[in-house]
């Protein structure tokens, strides 16, 4: 089965002359379980809620939809019922995140009546555009004895479906799909979506299915499993599919190196890569992938977990606080944000002078030339140049027309917080200086940027192993507009964590953005990252004094206009 599955996408890889088709963000899933003895008290803790805030600033919705494990357990079944559940959702809402609701608790449930009791709650709190976008899943993994310790039936959906006029779907069975007699409930429930005579209770088809470690082997056990369930029940062939937890390699927590640099970052953009050459194809119909990566990572492997973010819990310090530093994984995801609303299939080159290469080309919908290719390079030798030509849909576009480009790198051993951590000793509490300098390379680098007035091709010169975003916007793109919503996240007295959103641009040409702050004392406007690259909507300020003071930020673009300043902000 394997070998055909590589035979039949080896021969899609040589073929680019097919037109390009709508790029769906189906990637854009993250999740998490809380780790420790009260599920509860660490979904309410500042770590997982500035580990939430961080995820949320990422452009674009580069992570959309946040799947939580044990949520309902903040439901009270005395008291005030709902408290710790609004605190919870109202964060989430206010960061523009959709919520995974995998319907499992360890706590007394009653799911037909609780459920709509749930929904109905939440649409009024938050209206039906938003609760319409959360996705709705049975219990994760449910024939895990250590999940699966509860009953449940679903009546409820249906009800405040008809009540609120929108049809709440479910997803499930959420298995791992092994053995039919150890997975008996999985496989149960999609024979009962084969018999005509019954209603199939779900929507979407959701399964986990893991790698060996590297992407290839992700996207081989995603193709082999809808296959095998599409052969095995018809009417599932009909049905949509998504890999909850498409992740390289089983174990979250395992600490492991290639977790803590470019290469996870590298095999999840390439596991996106592969998944979206099969959607193109029309090999499967795959509604979504997901990675199980949003964890806390714990002492003393605080890069080396599956995590996206980096964690050190500062016990040494009065008060106790905590440092995120961003992971090259985390920085792979906010570059593939900026991809066009339009994708070509994805073209590989293997054993390129030294280097395997794959990468994808987008382009926009409007008027004006847009142009965002994402490529993974792996290089084995050090080599010249890797030319990357435009598609031929774009090269008379691109000709007599004023075209600003960017380009943007992570590059191994370069913007990687980990190999600067481990060269100097891995502190386990990394003092202020040494901070600023793992934020100063843990996001990607700009490595060339201007304006051509022929465009036809663009020369990669990288001698390590790198993630590169091109892209380009043709002269008279308008500008950006204002920014909104700044979030300011006091870390310790001389350190404040700046937080904000941005408009969702289908042809994304924000380079950068630029971050002013005013101190009581002085009174004056200071750019704090001047000569700083920022793509992503955060910023972590260390003051020489103290952060007490106004905020305020604009964007840039590619073409260097800029946006109105936002509202201040003070604390």
């Amino acid at each position: 089965m394997n070998f055909i599955i590589f035979v039949t996408l080896s021969l899609f890889l040589t073929c680019n002359a097919l037109p390009p088709k709508i790029l769906r963000r189906f990637w854009t899933n993250t999740g998490f379980a809380p780790i420790g003895n009260d599920p509860r008290e660490v979904l309410l803790s500042s770590d997982t809620l500035t580990n939430v805030d961080l995820i949320s600033s990422l452009p674009n919705q580069g992570l959309e939809t946040i799947r939580i494990h044990w949520l309902l357990d903040l439901v009270d079944s005395k008291g005030d019922k709902y408290g710790k559940l609004d605190k919870f959702l109202d964060g989430l809402v206010q960061k523009k995140m959709n919520l995974g609701l995998e319907i499992m608790s360890h706590r007394k449930f009653e799911y037909e009546n609780d459920i709509y009791e749930l929904l109905k709650r939440y649409t009024m709190r938050y209206g039906i555009e938003i609760t319409s976008k959360w996705k709705l899943e049975t219990w994760n993994e449910p024939d895990l004895k250590s999940y699966n310790v509860l009953n449940f039936t679903l009546d409820g959906l249906e009800r405040i479906s008809d009540e609120s006029g929108h049809n709440f779907t479910l997803r499930g069975p959420a298995g791992l799909f092994r053995n039919p007699k150890n997975h008996e409930f999985c496989w149960k429930a999609v024979e009962l979506c084969q018999d005509g005579t019954k209603k199939c209770p779900f929507d979407v088809i959701t399964f986990h299915r893991k790698g060996n470690g590297s992407a290839e082997s992700v996207f081989s056990e995603t193709i082999s499993l809808i296959v095998e369930l599409s052969n095995t029940f018809p009417r599932l062939s009909q049905m949509k599919f998504s890999n909850d937890e498409a992740d390289p390699i089983v174990t979250w927590s395992e600490p492991r190196e290639f977790q803590a640099d470019i290469r996870y970052a590298a095999t999840v953009v390439e596991t996106i890569l592969l998944h979206w050459t099969a959607i193109y194809n029309e090999i499967i119909n795959l509604e979504s992938i997901s990675h199980d990566n949003a964890f806390l990572s714990f002492y003393p492997h605080q890069f080396t977990q599956r995590t996206l973010l980096a964690r050190f819990q500062m016990n040494n310090s009065n008060p106790w606080h905590t440092q995120f530093f961003q992971k090259p994984v985390f920085a792979a995801l906010g570059l593939m944000a900026n991809l066009g609303p339009l994708a070509f299939d994805i073209e590989k080159k293997q054993n390129w002078n030294g280097s395997d290469v794959i990468y994808l080309s987008t382009i926009g919908k409007g008027s004006k030339f847009y142009l965002s290719t994402i490529l993974v390079m792996k290089k084995s030798i050090k080599t010249n140049i890797f030319r990357y030509e435009l598609p031929q849909e774009l090269l008379k576009r691109a000709s007599n027309t004023t075209i600003w480009y960017s380009v943007e790198g992570i590059i191994d051993g370069v913007t990687d917080p980990y190999h600067f951590w481990v060269k100097n000793g891995s502190p386990a509490f990394p003092n202020p200086a040494f901070r600023d300098i793992l934020r100063k390379i843990q996001t990607p680098l700009l490595l060339d940027h201007g304006k051509k007035e022929t465009l036809t091709h663009f020369d990669i010169t990288e001698e390590r192993s790198s993630i590169i975003l091109i892209r380009a916007c043709e002269e008279g793109t308008p500008a950006p507009i204002k920014i909104h919503e700044i979030r300011l996240t006091k870390v310790t007295e001389d350190e404040v964590l700046i937080i904000w959103s941005d408009k969702f641009y289908e042809e994304r040409c924000i380079l950068t953005y630029q971050v002013y702050f005013q101190g009581k004392k002085d009174g004056k406007w200071e750019e704090i990252t001047k000569n700083r690259h920022v793509p992503f909507m955060n910023f972590q300020f260390r003051a020489k004094n103290a952060t007490l003071g106004c905020y305020k930020v604009r964007s840039v673009d590619i073409l260097m206009q800029k946006s109105e300043f936002s509202e201040v902000h003070c604390m």
